[in-house]
Parts: C-alpha cells; sequence; structure tokens
C-alpha cells in the first residue's frame, strides 16, 4: 500500500488531495484467498471563511473503484481442510462508492 498527498494553501482556501493504491494481499490466516489491488482518489477544499466560520467540500473515492478492504475477520476457521470451493461466495468490507461531502463549521 501506498499513498501520495498534496496540499496547497492560498489566501484563506485550502486545497488537497490523495491517492492511495491498495495491492493484492492475502486475506485469511491461512493464505486461502487474495483480495484484489484498487485505488482511491480524494480531492477537496477547505476555506476559512472568518475566524470563526469554515466551509470544506471534498471527495472520496472520485474514479469510483471498488474493492474489499478487508475479507472474513474469522478467516477460514469453518471451512473443512481451509478450502473454498472456486467461484463461491465470500463476505468482506467493500470500499464506499463515489462520495461528495459538505460541512460548515462554526465556532464561538
Amino acid at each position: 500500500m501506498y499513498e501520495f498527498s498534496v496540499n496547497y494553501s492560498y489566501r484563506i482556501f485550502d486545497v488537497f488531495a490523495s491517492i492511495r493504491h491498495v495491492g493484492k494481499r492475502w486475506s485469511s490466516p491461512s493464505n486461502v484467498y487474495q483480495l484484489g489491488a484498487y485505488d482511491e482518489f480524494s480531492l477537496g477544499i477547505d476555506a476559512r471563511v472568518s475566524k470563526s466560520v469554515g466551509l470544506r467540500i471534498w471527495g472520496d473515492n472520485l474514479l469510483n473503484s471498488r474493492g474489499l478492504t478487508e475479507g472474513n475477520v474469522r478467516g477460514d476457521q469453518f471451512l473443512a481442510n481451509g478450502d473454498f470451493a472456486k467461484g463461491s461466495m465470500q463476505i468482506g468490507r467493500m470500499i464506499l462508492p463515489r462520495s461528495l461531502w459538505a460541512s460548515f463549521t462554526y465556532s464561538f
């Protein structure tokens, strides 16, 4: 896995971007099945409107990549001989699809 991030500030604005690559990796204690690789790209802008007011808009997974962050946390402990049938369904936690966010902050 690697991540590359950049930030740039200009007057009241902060712009930020990040690209993260997660490679193939084993997902069970006995290295029975692999999770595929994926990339995530995020981008956003932060504005300090005043000392007490801020606005942030950003997007996550802008390339709408698909991937699993982890597989079955119990691994293969319930399988006979720790064997998966080819094409069988496995559980895992997927990365979220493309998402856009906005936040408003007020400090007092």
